[in-house]
């Protein structure tokens, strides 16, 4: 692999206006022009969105904020970001003492919203989703209550209950249920659009759903479930003793395939075609999670299990 970087001590790493932010206990890392280094003492985790990001120390009560410009503000209280969400001007955070969500932004502080949720999925609009085995709940922001639940036993006839929180774009509901398959729904309706056996994991990318199973990989219509794309990935367990276990992330050219066990390996697949590109192996493992790799002006970012970060020149 050509000019592979490795840096030792990161903690942590996410996205911020086409910088990637690492979160590192080591004071002598250099800025470039798309790498930013936050120093901290310890890692909790952190959140981003086009504007800001956020992000807790462990065991801390208080929350840092930082900006587009780099501007790191303080939020002192007794926070949690565990179930933070994006609102249009920040985030809202749980305050653990008010029992209530907070609004954190650099335009307007701190502002205590007077509602609590408990959130489990990512937001459409004005709403928010729980779920609770195979029912759903649907939160309106607006008004501050629940508008509306469904029991996909009773409403769907669909027995599998819902794992790994709830996906939303546009007026759908995404769900991956325990089988393996998903279904969608629309909000507002609460019809059952469509269901898509043995999925496995998947990931939407430009209202297109991608999924990695261990034989294929699926692209998906997210408006009607069928397959406009699908590639047979046996292969990479016979030439590689590569099973697709972990996570995947989808960009513009690639699609990055992780594995979850020792060492830690990433299978490149060119997104246009799904044909192979490359392997990569590194030490360590890469924990389960989405925030451990990012793709950023034709460089690779990977974090191990051993707080090290590999930069990998595509």
């Amino acid at each position: 692999m050509n000019n592979m970087e490795i840096i030792s001590n990161v903690l942590g790493i996410n996205l911020l206006d086409n910088k990637i932010i690492a979160f590192t206990t080591n004071k002598n890392i250099n800025k470039t022009l798309d790498f930013v280094s936050v120093v901290v003492s310890s890692y909790y985790r952190s959140k981003s969105r086009e504007t800001c990001l956020i992000y807790q120390e462990t065991k801390s009560s208080y929350v840092y904020m930082l900006t587009m410009t780099l501007e790191l503000i303080k939020f002192d209280g007794d926070f949690s970001i565990f179930d933070a969400f994006e609102l249009k001007d920040g985030f809202a955070v749980v305050c653990k003492q008010t029992r209530t969500y907070h609004l954190l932004s650099p335009k307007h502080g701190n502002i205590d919203l007077g509602f609590y949720f408990r959130f489990s999925g990512l937001k459409i609009d004005n709403f928010l989703f729980d779920r609770n085995t195979n029912e759903i709940f649907i939160y309106s922001l607006k008004e501050k209550k629940i508008i509306n639940k469904y029991n996909l036993s009773k409403e769907f006839n669909i027995e599998e209950n819902i794992i790994n929180g709830i996906n939303s774009i546009d007026d759908k509901l995404i769900i991956l249920l325990s089988d393996g398959s998903i279904i969608a729904i629309n909000v507002n309706s609460g019809q059952l659009l469509w269901k898509f056996e043995r999925i496995g994991r998947f990931e939407i990318y430009k209202n297109v759903i991608y999924s990695v199973s261990d034989q294929y990989i699926n692209v998906i219509d997210i408006n009607t479930g069928d397959i406009i794309q699908r590639s047979g990935i046996e292969d990479l367990e016979l030439n590689y003793n590569f099973i697709a276990t972990g996570e995947h992330k989808v960009y513009d050219q690639y699609l990055f395939i992780m594995n979850a066990g020792m060492p830690g390996r990433i299978v490149v697949i060119q997104r246009g075609t799904l044909k192979f590109d490359q392997i990569i192996e590194i030490e360590g493992m890469i924990p389960i999670g989405k925030n451990n790799l990012y793709f950023l002006n034709s460089k690779l970012y990977v974090l191990n299990n051993l707080n090290t970060m590999y930069i990998y020149n595509l």
